[in-house]
């Protein structure tokens, strides 16, 4: 699978998934807890499948081929 996910937006989405990962656990309902798994693991694989179906990438041409 190819890499279409760029350090930054990686970064970013570690982020996001830790915000929701703590606010399920501390305030909100659980299955937010398990909603941020799909910004962790997408992060960790630098592949996301919806933007491989629109085909956008946030990658620079160095990080692709690595």
């Amino acid at each position: 699978m190819k890499k279409n996910i760029g350090a930054f937006d990686g970064v970013f989405r570690m982020i996001l998934g830790f915000l929701f990962l703590a606010y399920g656990i501390l305030a909100g309902p659980w299955w937010i807890a398990l909603f941020s798994l799909i910004p962790f693991v997408t992060a960790a694989l630098f592949y996301c499948p919806l933007y491989d179906l629109v085909g956008v990438s946030t990658c620079d041409e160095s990080e692709v081929q690595q």
